[in-house]
């Protein structure tokens, strides 16, 4: 089976707030994003839809879901590393002000207070029982985020950094899934599909492009 790895859309940034976590919305760019998944997927066979319980992650997920007539299932296993964080910054917006985690992001790496292993593990059982579930020919779409889409592809790929690849807003990663547990990676980031909504200053830096990737 094919697991489809698909990061949300552009969504807005939250200040801080103590004892609140942070949950932030699509922006109306982050959702015309979304719109744009629905043709990329358009005659590809897909199964299930199932999103991280993240609201920029569901509501990515959610036209899909609908034009194919789909329960949108949620997962907490595709929770980003950073779930429990009171505030949210784009990670673009993180890199471009020096913020520390937005540091350790452009250089590959997961920010210091996440331990890795367990974030990898946790993500790494979620998708496998995900392909599990769904033995054959068709796809499963999972709407989630860029450190957990980094952590599986690192896992099926062998490599030890935590955020490898810089994956851009509603882009597209393959994952061929065998059923005695062989994972081959078939693309990274597609993006044809959202070119035209995705601005320049809403992606990674090209100087980032080139460290981490």
């Amino acid at each position: 089976m094919q697991l489809i790895l698909v990061r949300h859309g552009l969504p807005f940034a939250e200040p801080p707030r103590p004892g609140v976590r942070a949950d932030p919305s699509l922006t109306p760019q982050g959702l015309a994003q979304a719109q744009r998944l629905v043709r990329a997927l358009d005659g590809e066979a897909v199964d299930a839809v199932i999103a991280s319980p993240a609201a920029r992650a569901r509501e990515t997920a959610a036209p899909l879901a609908e034009a194919r007539g789909l329960d949108l299932r949620v997962d907490r296993g595709v929770e980003e590393y950073d779930v429990a964080g009171h505030g949210y910054v784009p990670i673009h917006r993180a890199i471009e002000q020096r913020h520390p985690d937005g540091l350790a992001i452009a250089s590959g790496e997961l920010p210091r207070y996440v331990a890795a292993a367990r974030f990898r593990d946790r993500v790494v059982v979620a998708i496998d029982g995900v392909a599990g579930a769904h033995p054959g020919r068709r796809s499963v779409v999972i709407v989630c985020h860029g450190g957990v889409i980094n952590a599986y592809l690192a896992h099926v790929l062998g490599i030890p950094r935590g955020m490898p690849f810089p994956l851009d807003y509603v882009s597209v990663s393959r994952v061929l899934a065998s059923r005695d547990g062989r994972r081959r990676v078939v693309s990274v980031n597609e993006l044809q599909h959202v070119r035209d909504v995705v601005a320049p200053d809403d992606s990674w830096p090209a100087s980032v492009r080139r460290v981490v990737s």
